[in-house]
């Protein structure tokens, strides 16, 4: 996925605005799951090239604000009712 940057002036200094990293991986981990199935997190790791160590600390996040949720053994993560509702 290739995200253009663009230029961003306030007042006398400018900066460069791209996007904001935790956020474009908590949208393309939802967008993985939704579109190829639920995952283990070394499969989610592996096929959205993101540090299981990263994605951890996300799943956790995401998994306690229900946006995605786990199987009975707890390994398994799939879309959450929050996901469901919005969708």
């Amino acid at each position: 996925m290739k995200v253009e940057k663009t230029t961003v002036s306030s007042g006398t200094s400018t900066s460069v605005a791209g996007p904001v990293k935790s956020a474009a991986r908590a949208l393309d981990l939802l967008d993985e799951i939704a579109t190829h199935g639920p995952g283990t997190q070394l499969q989610l790791s592996t096929r959205l090239s993101i540090p299981k160590s990263s994605l951890h600390a996300l799943l956790k996040t995401m998994t306690e604000r229900g946006w995605l949720q786990t199987d009975p053994t707890g390994s398994v993560y799939q879309l959450g009712i929050h996901s469901l509702v919005v969708s």
